[in-house]
């Protein structure tokens, strides 16, 4: 255990299910569809309102709990409760949790008591959280054509849904689940109510080729978009693939430095050993309002890259234009100088959950956290850092993080998926997905 910020460990040990944010997340070709495998969403410590409006319609009390149980009694259910230090946890704090392929998202507070049971109609995919009314907003599997199976990677979803307490869906939007876009991983309800999401989008080894980049298949390549809430219109759009460089031929488009091009994204750094195309594997973002800023955790990357939405989608298209004046280039990245030309030593090795300290109140406030798979090459322990960002000298500066923080244990690591967040009482939640 490292760094004075962790005032205690709380350990929770689920027995019959465990921990994960998004499915094979390793470049292994193992099933991404399987049902046993179970994710946390672990940002949810502050929804105080949203939990309270589940008891008040009297999901929470023992009655109803049992009758939920009683009708399908969840796996998590009958879970074991460690507490090593009483005194410095968070008890007024809830747990969402939501099995990755099942179709149950099961809410409970840190007493493991049950207080709502949703059950869905689609399989869950990777990510879901609370909206203000208590509605939970989430990606789910989509019902896939059959020519859809090179876009489904580890993490695949395709369908993005509101549902209500009673698992009623409210809206949705499913225009994104076929062989040539795919949504995937995470979404992120904006301040204005829109929707964002990531997706795989499919460019054809001929193509692909002609733009310099040496691939031996089809690629997918990272993708964000903004859905309007209102009338599932997109209203904002960002292609990784307008802002490539390329330095293997010169005679071809995208030619440049990479280093001197640090803003730009080279297709080639891990082209040869994606998996079946999946060159880049983003797995989850992060808003910041204030500064109008997405933060999108590229696994295969190990960085963390940093985009202007203040642009248009014009601009997003450009290198010029938004409040950093560099359109969609990134205005920052970190985790891995190697992916941009540099030989120093990453800091990420296979990352998750970019997740921003956003209340002023607790400790780390403007920081953010990141799970870390692997504390270093080869190294089976995970790591969370807490990062203090250079948000001054974005555009200007391509200096590393410092980092303020960190937690690491002989006993916690997963290859794959996994996060941290930290809670009102200061303590450092972390969800290790080790299945």
């Amino acid at each position: 255990m490292h760094g004075k910020r962790l005032a205690a460990l709380l350990t929770i040990l689920f027995i019959s299910s465990s921990f994960a944010g998004c499915l094979n997340d390793s470049s292994d070709d193992s099933d991404n569809n399987d049902d046993t495998n179970a994710n946390v969403d672990d940002n949810q410590t502050n929804n105080n309102t949203s939990s309270q409006n589940l008891q008040n319609n009297g999901t929470s009390d023992n009655s109803t709990g049992n009758n939920l149980v009683e009708q399908r009694k969840p796996a998590l259910y009958e879970s074991e409760l460690v507490v090593n230090n009483s005194e410095y946890v968070e008890q007024d704090a809830y747990l969402l949790f939501a099995a990755n392929g099942g179709d149950q998202i099961i809410l409970m507070d840190k007493q493991l008591n049950l207080i709502n049971v949703w059950n869905l109609t689609n399989r869950l995919g990777n990510d879901f959280e609370f909206m203000p009314n208590g509605d939970i907003l989430g990606i789910f599997k989509a019902d896939y054509p059959e020519n859809v199976t090179n876009i489904c990677f580890g993490g695949c979803g395709g369908s993005i849904q509101i549902v209500d307490k009673d698992g009623n869906i409210k809206w949705r939007f499913d225009d994104f689940a076929n062989s040539n876009t795919m949504l995937h991983h995470d979404v992120e309800l904006l301040p204005n109510g829109n929707i964002l999401a990531m997706a795989w989008q499919r460019l054809n080894l001929s193509e692909a080729n002609a733009m310099g980049i040496e691939s031996p298949t089809d690629i997918y390549y990272e993708s964000i978009y903004e859905i309007s809430y209102k009338d599932t219109e997109i209203v904002w759009e960002w292609h990784s693939i307008d802002h490539m460089v390329q330095d293997r031929n010169s005679s071809l488009p995208n030619y440049g430095n990479l280093t001197e091009n640090y803003h730009k994204i080279d297709f080639n750094y891990n082209s040869n050993n994606g998996k079946k195309g999946d060159i880049m594997h983003a797995n989850g973002f992060d808003y910041d309002a204030e500064n109008q800023l997405i933060y999108f955790s590229v696994n295969f990357y190990n960085e963390i890259w940093v985009i202007d939405h203040s642009t248009n989608t014009t601009e997003a298209a450009s290198s010029s234009g938004g409040n950093y004046g560099f359109g969609g280039d990134l205005v920052y990245r970190f985790g891995n100088p190697m992916a941009y030309g540099l030989n120093e030593t990453a800091l990420f090795d296979k990352n998750h959950h970019p997740n921003l300290i956003k209340d002023m109140n607790i400790s780390g406030y403007g920081n953010m956290l990141v799970y870390s798979n692997a504390a270093g090459p080869g190294e089976n322990m995970s790591i969370v850092y807490e990062l203090e960002l250079p948000v001054d000298q974005y555009g200007a500066t391509q200096v590393q993080p410092t980092v303020i923080w960190n937690f690491s244990d002989e006993t916690m690591y997963s290859r794959i998926v996994s996060g941290a967040d930290r809670g009102r009482m200061n303590n450092t939640y972390i969800a290790e997905g080790d299945f």
